[in-house]
């Protein structure tokens, strides 16, 4: 944990990476706000109707990428702007700050590099006290993030995979094709009630 240790290095300003950011369609098609099931046909369909179903494979790409984790050098250098940001006005054995990175280190680098820099943000931001943010504060942030990105990534998979089997293309077509008649049909409704309505106001000028 050498890359930690540069106490007498002048603080830098450590940015994370960018969370990544689902199109608006692809979250709903994830999350299925209609239905308490999800399913990725369901989904698939959603898509379609959005004319986006050919994403899935970029989505996928983009969030499996961010699972990437923060470097030792980012965390020694993020670390120590934060001790530097909560305990300079107080007197701290340097011994004390080393364990303090090193230990904090361990304790957060499983977590996405984008995640856990937008978690010790947020932990700053919401902190009720003057002093710093536990990692148990950091990781109430993150945690519910990692699973979520996860469940989407597993979804994304499953998707794909049901978009690439060929016994479920001709069913999957049906269905579709089945849905457009429907939707053709309630259009045609609409308009003929728009003009039952519009009717008898054109009837009293005449």
């Amino acid at each position: 944990m050498t890359d930690l240790m540069h106490m007498s290095e002048p603080v830098e300003f450590a940015p994370a990476p960018s969370m990544p950011s689902l199109s608006q369609g692809v979250q709903v098609a994830l999350n299925d706000p209609f239905s308490g099931h999800w399913d990725a046909e369901r989904a698939l369909d959603h898509l379609d109707r959005l004319g986006i179903e050919g994403s899935i494979d970029a989505e996928l790409g983009a969030l499996t990428a961010s699972l990437q984790p923060a470097t030792r050098q980012w965390f020694g250098k993020r670390l120590s702007s934060l001790w530097t940001l909560f305990m300079a006005a107080r007197q701290a054995d340097p011994r004390a700050m080393t364990a303090w990175m090193v230990e904090t280190a361990r304790l957060l680098s499983d977590l996405p590099f984008d995640v856990v820099g937008h978690a010790i943000d947020e932990a700053i931001r919401t902190a009720r006290h003057n002093f710093i943010p536990s990692v148990g504060e950091i990781r109430a942030i993150a945690d519910p993030i990692v699973r979520e990105r996860r469940t989407h990534i597993e979804r994304l998979h499953r998707m794909s995979a049901a978009l690439r089997d060929p016994s479920r293309a001709g069913a999957r077509e049906e269905r579709r094709e089945a849905q457009r008649r429907q939707d053709a049909a309630a259009n045609v409704r609409t308009m003929v009630q728009a003009t039952d309505r519009s009717f008898p106001s054109e009837v009293g000028r005449v």
